[in-house]
């Protein structure tokens, strides 16, 4: 596993991304891996049950992947294939993608030199079927649950996620937690390259913090303590909440502020009102991308208090607006904070240290240009140049 290899400029390929959207950062990187080597073709599998699922509000609120793939903007393939959410029928489902795959892209005449794979599951299947009928070599990159969580819930899932690792010629890991999951499903650790998600440097950026808390109507003369994510169980917002109560004890000029939606909403808002904190703590709900960095700047410090992570892009976009982080150990978080220097790190569902840490984040003083400075290395502009490393890796192989 290679953590630290040399970025390189030297490959003038055409990469196929073959991934569920083209939103967030997945459309990020495409749009930087772009900017170095001109034209990316991206392929998005879509399963022809959307279009009727997502007329249908009740399905359209569960089946997130399908609303992002809709939505995924640009000029894509989107090779349909007949499927039903839930998992039936998953080898003939792998199938017919990977079949509806091959057909659009030799309808359309796409020309590519490497195919890029985001996720196992469906789109490595795709990426490696594609991979054999066109003799082009493939990177798949792994995320999060893709290759901790859903390869061992069953048989069937373990053999599909070990055919891919295996098929690959190069693997992207956004942690080294992840990567060693991609070695126990058999991949060659040489293969392998460690590279975290990237940010949008020129969206995340400091700002003037009084008039980002004008804009959003927040208090100006308090401190103001900052967890943006999905309100869900792995996220651990809920060890927040006492942490913040234990804090709040000695410190009453505190707001806590959640940005970001999810089925733990109302649980949440009913324990911060059990907890006493009711008062101090605030709820803005799910926010528009362009509209975080603006959040971030209003804040005083940022908190992530998850239970399990991949490599968490919202840590180095805060430490980007020159904010300090305070975040649990999980996955590939100890690979984005300087512990000291751009933030503080505690173990795990202990609502004591995590309380412990915000104390001492909150009275000690931090370096924002140099947590910005640490924060510029996990930009999208540096990480591209890795990847596109990685193509021309595999390419000569």
């Amino acid at each position: 596993m290679d953590t630290e290899h040399s970025p390189g400029a030297g490959w003038h390929g055409s990469p196929l991304f073959v991934a569920p959207h083209t939103l967030y950062f997945i459309g990020d990187q495409l749009r930087s891996v772009e900017k170095r080597v001109g034209r990316v073709s991206v392929l998005i599998p879509s399963p022809r049950f959307s279009t009727i699922a997502l007329k249908l509000p009740f399905v359209s609120r569960r089946f997130t992947a399908l609303r992002r793939a809709r939505e995924s903007g640009g000029d894509p393939l989107r090779p349909r294939y007949f499927d039903l959410p839930g998992g039936f029928s998953r080898g003939l489902t792998n199938s017919l993608a990977a079949r509806s795959a091959s057909r659009a892209i030799l309808r359309g005449g796409t020309a590519f030199d490497v195919i890029h794979s985001h996720f196992l599951g469906l789109n490595g299947y795709v990426g490696l079927s594609l991979k054999e009928e066109f003799r082009k070599p493939l990177v798949l990159s792994a995320y999060g649950g893709d290759a901790y969580s859903v390869p061992f819930r069953d048989a069937g899932s373990r053999k599909l996620a070990e055919s891919e690792v295996r098929g690959a010629d190069g693997l992207i890991a956004v942690s080294r937690p992840i990567a060693q999951n991609l070695v126990t499903l058999g991949s060659d650790p040489g293969k392998i390259r460690v590279i975290p998600t990237g940010f949008d440097a020129s969206l995340f950026a400091p700002a003037p913090k009084e008039e980002a808390r004008s804009r959003l109507g927040l208090p100006q003369q308090k401190v103001i303590i900052l967890n943006v994510a999905n309100l869900v169980p792995q996220k651990g917002q809920s060890y927040l909440l006492e942490s913040f109560s234990m804090v709040l004890k000695s410190r009453k000029d505190l707001v806590l502020v959640f940005v970001g939606g999810g089925e733990l909403a109302s649980d949440l808002r009913s324990r911060a009102t059990k907890l006493g904190v009711g008062q101090s703590v605030a709820f803005a709900g799910p926010r528009p991308h362009q509209e975080i960095p603006t959040w971030i700047n209003a804040c005083d410090l940022f908190v992530l208090p998850s239970v399990s992570e991949g490599s968490p892009t919202v840590i180095p976009e805060a430490m980007a607006c020159g904010k300090p982080v305070v975040a649990t150990e999980v996955g590939g978080v100890q690979d984005l904070i300087k512990a000291g220097e751009t933030g503080l790190m505690v173990h795990a569902k202990d609502a004591e240290a995590l309380a412990e840490s915000i104390r001492g984040a909150i009275e000690r003083p931090w370096n924002s240009q140099a947590i910005r400075a640490h924060a510029l290395s996990y930009s999208w502009d540096a990480l591209a140049e890795k990847i596109v490393r990685v193509y021309e890796e595999v390419s000569h192989a």
